[in-house]
């Protein structure tokens, strides 16, 4: 089974990846963790959430490695696979996760974003809406109250950004999470 924990920055998608990790071990469920290795905001091998908690965790720089590694897994006998920051990984890594799912019965649970600034599916997140037996979303809310859905990024000068390189780690000081209605009333004062 494979299920996209999905929701905006700062939704608490890496703390809820930790508590699965640590309800699976009380449980007694053997399960291993995964990150890109694109992801440099922390050192090594450990995912770490903004309220500090942080788990053992496997870098994956590529397709073939994700494979080599769950080859690993499914040796040992793990059954749980977590992944923190799905959407950096590639639409090929995905179907790689839906092949192995399928064929040694892993439940593979993806956490990340669905849409990037410009309001637009990250390619991974794309083929997880499309083949994930469930998704989840993982509420936040925008500073008005409502659910926030949109990471808006920011110039320098407070305006909305809507062109760019989709992917920037490491530069939550220039995103803020919105509503659609904000980020509507947002952009247009920004043009």
């Amino acid at each position: 089974m494979i299920i996209f924990n999905y929701g905006v920055m700062n939704s608490a998608k890496t703390v809820n990846l930790i508590c699965k990790a640590y309800e699976l071990k009380q449980r007694g469920f053997q399960y291993v963790c995964f990150k890109p290795s694109i992801d440099t905001r922390t050192e090594g091998n450990i995912i770490k959430s903004r309220a500090g908690l942080e788990i053992d965790a496997f870098n994956i720089s590529n397709t073939y490695q994700l494979s080599t590694k769950i080859e690993e897994c499914i040796q040992d006998g793990i059954k749980y696979i977590l992944l923190d920051e799905i959407q950096f990984f590639s639409k090929e890594s995905i179907d790689v996760l839906v092949n192995y799912s399928i064929m040694y019965n892993l439940n593979i649970l993806c956490y990340g974003l669905l849409t990037d600034f410009k309001v637009q599916l990250f390619p991974a997140s794309k083929r997880l809406v499309e083949v994930a037996d469930k998704l989840h979303h993982i509420e936040s809310y925008c500073e008005c109250g409502n659910i926030a859905t949109i990471n808006a990024r920011f110039n320098k000068h407070g305006h909305i950004v809507v062109k760019g390189n989709q992917i920037e780690v490491g530069a939550e000081d220039k995103y803020v999470t919105l509503c659609k209605k904000c980020f509507v009333k947002k952009t247009s004062k920004s043009q």
